[in-house]
């Protein structure tokens, strides 16, 4: 008898050990797997990104967005008007939630692609599925916002929004945030796909890569300004020329235009930060505050002998089609010898620098909050100002995954409508008379934020 239990033990724990082997086996195989995919296709990662400096900019668009909300919040409450309670509680001008997760994710590839552990690949998913989390709720805090507006007014559903030669209306914006909010579960689905291939070695097949957005693109050639009629000096490095197609300077029935541009690296003003800046090389923006003489930034700068002053045309709330920013860094970053093959299709070494420069542009809207007391539109802050098109990812392979791209603009040129906005070119400068050695002058204002500092220093 007790040889029998001595035998039935024996049977059992081979049979234990055996059934050890092989599930550790198949657990081995399944993280091999896993791993081949993170290799090829990551979710919300780029190996070339900066991700200290993502982590800092990060958090300060974070506060920056806090300080725009905690001022348009309190105005907007004293004024007691219809959009007094139009944003839902979580609702934030650009997505935190969802770009707070890129570094940790980040982080946790890493750690993933050089010790592929089972454990190590759970902590991966978990950021995943932080990070779809976070995407789907902004997109449909925006959808609520926005329908919240158009069902008190139908009548702005088709109201033409005006940029530099290009427009769209609210209408076309929500449908966009709707196609966003199509992704959010497209990239729901698909984490749900990853996590069986790392436990059931069910893998999905590669996601099939976005083909090139734009054909019969017409190349402009390049006929720089002056560096010193574009504001650059002679201590301040330039890159490129880069070119990038884009339809937010204007369309033309025979093609999209390919634009010359410049990326300059710039000391930040009080510190030694470098901030990267995009420019067109044949042409430069200036606001003509003569155009628009009763806007209240108009006043203020007529007010100190301001007709004329220099405008980036690249500015975040000129356009909602800004996938050409991303182009532009990428080809920078190339120059500078920072990216990898990945990073041409995933290109999210480039948001460091997108977010760098929202903030860059963004710090005087807490200045005019403070300063007029009145809240802003909420079509303007959502759709002017959240730069949709960058941080929900629709320039990314490894956040946008469907074939479907956003509409972000009519297809109709509006060139014409660009001076009753009170923008005007450096070529209409010349035809008014003006000489280069004047226009080079306008480099020397002060920027809008030096303005509203001056003006707050008079307050007191």
């Amino acid at each position: 008898m007790n040889r029998f239990l001595i035998l039935l033990t024996a049977v059992l724990l081979i049979g234990i050990l055996s059934w050890l082997v092989y599930a550790l086996k198949i657990q081995q195989l399944n993280t091999t797997r896993f791993y081949d995919l993170i290799k090829q296709d990551p979710l919300f990662y780029d190996q070339a990104t900066d991700v200290l400096l993502l982590t800092q900019l990060t958090q300060e668009l974070r506060n920056l967005d806090d300080q725009i909300l905690k001022y348009d919040s309190e105005y907007r409450k004293k004024e007691g008007n219809e959009y007094t309670d139009i944003y839902p509680e979580g609702w934030r001008l650009w997505p935190q939630d969802f770009l707070a997760t890129l570094s940790p994710i980040h982080e946790a590839t890493e750690l993933f692609i050089n010790n592929p552990t089972k454990e190590n690949g759970q902590k991966l998913l978990a950021w995943y599925e932080q990070a779809s989390v976070g995407y789907k709720k902004a997109i449909q805090l925006n959808i609520e916002v926005l329908e919240n507006v158009l069902d008190m007014n139908p009548n702005l559903r088709t109201r033409l929004i005006l940029f530099l030669g290009s427009a769209t209306t609210p209408e076309i914006v929500l449908n966009d945030f709707l196609l966003i909010l199509k992704n959010a579960q497209q990239l729901e689905n698909e984490i749900k796909e990853r996590k069986k291939c790392l436990n059931s070695n069910l893998c999905p097949n590669l996601a099939e890569k976005i083909s090139e957005r734009y054909e019969n693109a017409i190349t402009i050639s390049l006929e720089p300004l002056k560096k010193s009629i574009l504001g650059i000096n002679k201590n301040q490095q330039v890159f490129g020329p880069y070119w990038a197609q884009t339809n937010c300077f204007g369309f033309t029935s025979e093609g999209i235009y390919k634009y010359p541009f410049y990326a300059v690296e710039k000391k930040a003003k009080g510190s030694d930060e470098i901030i990267v800046d995009l420019m067109l090389a044949n042409t430069k923006y200036y606001r003509d505050y003569r155009q628009v003489p009763n806007q209240a930034v108009a006043k203020l700068w007529l007010k100190r002998g301001v007709t004329i002053r220099p405008h980036s045309g690249l500015s975040d709330y000129l356009c909602t089609d800004l996938r050409f920013l991303p182009e532009l860094y990428l080809q920078y970053l190339q120059e500078k010898g920072k990216l990898t093959d990945q990073s041409l299709t995933s290109k999210i070494s480039t948001m460091p620098y997108l977010i760098q420069r929202t903030v860059t542009f963004s710090y005087f809207l807490v200045d005019e909050l403070t300063y007029n007391k009145k809240p802003f539109d909420p079509l303007f802050l959502l759709i002017a100002r959240s730069a949709y098109s960058l941080y929900f990812g629709t320039f990314s392979d490894s956040i946008w995954r469907l074939t479907e791209s956003p509409t972000f603009l009519l297809d109709q040129d509006f060139t014409d409508s660009m001076i009753r906005g009170g923008y005007i070119k450096y070529q209409d400068l010349v035809s008014e008379g003006m000489s280069d050695q004047d226009i080079e002058k306008l480099n020397l204002l002060p920027n809008v934020h030096q303005m509203y500092q001056e003006e707050f220093n008079l307050l007191k």
